[in-house]
């Protein structure tokens, strides 16, 4: 378990207002991890609890509440449970700033099925003391509410974003990527970005089966190999088992029985056959 990152890794603040950081943290586990956090800006001590499931990475809101006084402040943030522990830091500046936002979309991964709508929390918040315009780039067949809009000064606005994924959509997932701009000053344009990953269902743990199987034909105490080749072309992790059937001739034996694919590898299997009798042997796995 890791903290990917920390964004904004420096923000502004005007003093004693509200603002927003976000971290990313990855579970490489195979189990879910529950995390009690604290963090502390100059005094005030914050405290949640976060939840990430097996293979995942999560994108989590700190909610920041700026100190009265201007200044510079380091704030750490620590994560732990009975077996794990994670920490990082980031940096406030407090001091009076006309123009300056930060974005965020929610959920920033979704597995969905394929024609499916996905709808989208797009966030910009006006961190800065006077009003901005802000548009907002997205890809075609994206629908949102609005691609420009106002914002009063240390406010927040929450924009609509809908996408219809596709059988066409990569194995891997669809990233959406926005761009939202500060229009205030056209000849120095100020953008920020952030995305979405948008993966089918049926892509997290969609596996290829391929059997070879072998061209003898096997009698009394005669034996073969079968072979498989399994591929995971998911984009996470998968356990699998074989399991054969057969009746009381022949001795059947997988191996390995069981075994883990990592997205995107391929693995052998071989299925030792013995006969016990004469006769057409039929297997099934």
């Amino acid at each position: 378990m890791s903290i990917e990152y920390i964004t904004p890794s420096k923000i502004a603040f005007q003093p004693n207002s509200l603002g927003e950081v976000y971290v990313r943290v990855n579970n490489n586990a195979q189990n879910d991890e529950y995390l009690f956090v604290d963090y502390e800006v100059s005094g005030a001590k914050y405290r949640d609890f976060w939840h990430i499931g097996p293979n995942q990475g999560r994108t989590f809101t700190l909610y920041i509440q700026a100190p009265p006084k201007e200044g510079i402040y380091d704030v750490k943030i620590s994560a732990s449970n009975k077996w794990n522990s994670i920490s990082g830091t980031f940096e406030i500046i407090v001091a009076p700033v006309e123009f300056n936002f930060v974005v965020d979309i929610e959920p920033d991964y979704i597995s969905v099925d394929a024609g499916e709508t996905v709808n989208l929390n797009l966030g910009i918040a006006n961190v800065g003391t006077k009003p901005d315009v802000y548009g907002i780039i997205v890809p075609e067949d994206v629908k949102i509410d609005a691609n420009i809009v106002e914002i009063p000064g240390s406010n927040i606005t929450h924009i609509s974003v809908q996408v219809v994924s596709s059988e066409t959509d990569p194995i891997g997932g669809r990233v959406v990527e926005m761009k939202i701009c500060s229009l205030t000053d056209l000849e120095d344009l100020k953008c920020k970005t952030t995305s979405a990953t948008i993966v089918l269902t049926k892509a997290e743990f969609l596996q290829s089966l391929v059997a070879i199987a072998s061209d003898e034909i096997f009698t009394y105490s005669d034996s073969a190999v079968f072979s498989l080749a399994i591929t995971n072309l998911g984009i996470q992790n998968k356990t699998y088992l074989i399991e054969v059937e057969s009746d009381e001739n022949a001795t059947i034996i997988p191996n390995p029985e069981t075994f883990t694919i990592e997205p995107g590898a391929t693995q052998k299997v071989d299925i030792s056959v013995i006969g016990k009798e004469k006769g057409l042997q039929e297997i099934r796995y």
